[in-house]
């Protein structure tokens, strides 16, 4: 398990060149919160089951399809501007939340380990996959 700070958005690298990924929105990192008030539709309860299908590769968990319901469901209705799509990368998990704590980054069996230890807010770090790039 690797534990490192999170870089500031403004520093954190876009793989592919930046001119090409950034227009196209692949290779772009963003993070979304599972299990808390911001991850549902106001007056929607937030769900805790992920609702996706999932695989472990070196880097992290690859988001392989996104189901109708679950957490991840909810997070896209309520932020169509930062929806996780298939083919997208968790790359980060971080259950603490606390500032001095870093969250957990490696193989993607560790951030499924550290994903699935209990039912509480939950910051995921997602690195957006082909399912964004622009038609």
């Amino acid at each position: 398990i690797e534990r490192r700070p999170a870089l500031p958005r403004s520093l954190r690298p876009i793989p592919g060149g930046a001119g090409r990924a950034r227009a196209m929105g692949l290779g772009r990192q963003f993070d979304i919160m599972i299990g808390g008030a911001t991850s549902a539709p106001p007056g929607v309860a937030a769900k805790w089951r992920l609702g996706a299908y999932m695989y472990a590769e070196k880097n992290g968990l690859r988001v392989a399809a996104v189901h109708t319901t679950g957490a991840l469901a909810d997070w896209n209705s309520h932020h169509p501007e930062r929806q996780v799509k298939e083919g997208d990368l968790i790359i980060e998990v971080d259950g603490d939340l606390r500032p001095e704590v870093d969250g957990i980054r490696g193989h993607g069996d560790s951030l499924r380990t550290e994903l699935y230890k209990g039912s509480r807010p939950t910051k995921l770090t997602i690195r957006a996959g082909v399912g964004h790039v622009d038609a």
